[in-house]
């Protein structure tokens, strides 16, 4: 993987994307927030490829651990949240272009590291210098990013999503726990999220997260 700037990362990975770059270019922003876009060229289909979104959590998830104290708590939303002792800290984002085996795949992440004078955030939402994690900047997370994404998308490409659905429950909402429009039962076997509405379990497809563009 190989990193450079851009003043907004997802757009400029889409951009690149689109003009043909090489997979594994991060674009990242400069500034104390970690800002970050991944562009991946899938060779499956569509509905296999969409399980990088869940690579890319779990490899999150590893990295904070690499560099946080460890009584840090990281868990996973789905398809995108991301949180800290049970806060949201920050979020996934992920942009497709063509159906069947897609042309290209970008993986965005944005994590709150710090707050700065004059922001004006959400009471629920919080950062990682205030969980305890005051030694973490955005380019040392970056790093310990790229360093697990590239493991877990070997990992993916190797044995499937199997091995990543397994660490991303590990992670992710207890059983019962109140998700959308009912309560948690897990994922299936593509990522998408099992959801109990009251008068039966529902599928919500993960590739029906992803922006199409």
């Amino acid at each position: 993987m190989r990193a450079r700037l851009a003043a907004d990362p997802f757009a400029e990975a889409c951009r690149a994307a689109g003009e043909g770059v090489e997979a594994g270019l991060i674009l990242h922003a400069p500034g104390p927030d970690l800002e970050a876009a991944l562009v991946l060229a899938p060779e499956t289909p569509l509905i296999e490829a969409a399980g990088a979104v869940l690579v890319a959590g779990v490899a999150f998830a590893d990295a904070l651990g690499a560099v946080a104290p460890p009584e840090v708590a990281v868990h996973l939303d789905w398809p995108y949240g991301l949180r800290v002792n049970g806060a949201p800290v920050g979020t996934l984002r992920a942009a497709v272009h063509g159906e069947g085996v897609p042309d290209w795949l970008v993986i965005g992440l944005s994590v709150r590291i710090a707050q700065r004078p004059g922001d004006v955030g959400h009471a629920d939402e919080t950062t990682l210098h205030d969980e305890g994690c005051g030694e973490v900047s955005a380019p040392a997370l970056l790093e310990s990013w790229a360093r697990n994404m590239l493991w877990w998308l070997h990992r993916f490409e190797g044995d499937g999503l199997a091995p990543i659905h397994a660490a991303w429950l590990a992670k992710g909402p207890e059983k019962g726990a109140a998700v959308e429009d009912g309560t948690f039962v897990g994922l299936d076997e593509h990522g998408g999220l099992l959801v109990d509405t009251g008068s039966g379990v529902a599928g919500r497809p993960l590739t029906d997260r992803l922006e199409r563009l």
